[in-house]
């Protein structure tokens, strides 16, 4: 690590660039290269003051020193330290975007789906102890019947770095499932579709821990047909690609890790195979 930030946006850029590298990188260089950022610094005039910047760099502080003298009790507890990081940058982040930004809130529901009446912002209600809330996934196809997967960013508190269906997201308060679908899959991955249909409506699933946090949601699954092409948001989506079905559900099969995401191989097993491909036939 040999760069050094000239002001706040730049060291935002550099700090997620940093935690992308959790991915593949030993996480005490990432804490050691995030905490250098700041270090040796004769003019931090730009910094200071900045109380998202001060506790970021005390919590990855004390990350590199537990790293370097073994003083966690858990990789859970580590985790969970690296997760508090992750929404701290984001943060930072929404402090410099010059607007007001209200958190994005999820829904709490009861087993049946039906709204308890409590919300959380989403961020912060993603983590051991995850409650049940309101979510959705979607499968895209193209005129050629292959479905779109999506890896998932690397900087993403959840699942980081996992291949998956198209996108997912969660409704807000009062917002519905069709609406809120339309609005993720701009968002992650500016695509128009269309022939929007549900095909698991009552879907719930709740996942092992992954990071140190758990998914519980309840989560109906749709099908779509994309009318654009993908243009990802890197926020969101590392990469993606096209895949035939059958290649799709082989590669499913064949992952006793964690290639792709819990819930995705979970609802696959699930789809009623006369249903997908009545919806396939219409659009021959």
């Amino acid at each position: 690590m040999d760069v050094k930030p000239n002001n706040l946006n730049e060291l935002l850029q550099l700090w997620r660039g940093d935690l992308a590298r959790l991915a593949t990188d030993r996480p005490t260089d990432v804490a050691y290269d995030m905490v250098g950022r700041l270090l040796g610094d004769d003019d931090s005039d730009w910094y200071d003051g900045n109380q998202t910047v001060l506790e970021i760099f005390d919590l990855v502080s004390a990350l590199e020193i537990a790293y370097d003298h073994q003083v966690y009790s858990s990789q859970a507890e580590i985790e969970a330290e690296w997760s508090r990081v992750k929404d701290l940058v984001a943060q930072l982040e929404n402090e410099l975007s010059g607007q007001n930004i209200k958190p994005e809130l999820i829904v709490y529901v009861n087993p049946d789906g039906t709204p308890t009446g409590e919300t959380a912002p989403k961020l912060e209600a993603h983590n051991a102890n995850t409650k049940l809330h309101l979510a959705f996934s979607c499968y895209v196809f193209n005129d050629q019947g292959q479905v779109l997967v999506t890896r998932r960013a690397l900087t993403k508190k959840v699942w980081p770095g996992v291949w998956t269906n198209s996108f997912c997201g969660h409704p807000g308060p009062n917002e519905a499932i069709t609406d809120a679908i339309a609005r993720r899959a701009d968002f992650e991955l500016g695509l128009k579709f269309s022939d929007v249909r549900v095909v698991l409506p009552n879907y719930a699933y709740i996942t092992p821990p992954f990071n140190g946090i758990i998914e519980n949601e309840f989560c109906p699954v749709y099908l779509a047909k994309a009318a654009t092409d993908p243009l990802p948001n890197p926020d969101e989506v590392d990469s993606y690609k096209w895949l035939e079905w059958a290649d799709f559900t082989a590669q499913l099969s064949a992952d006793t890790g964690d290639v792709w995401s819990f819930w995705c191989k979970d609802q696959v097993k699930q789809f009623h195979q006369t249903t997908l491909k009545e919806y396939m036939a219409q659009h021959d």
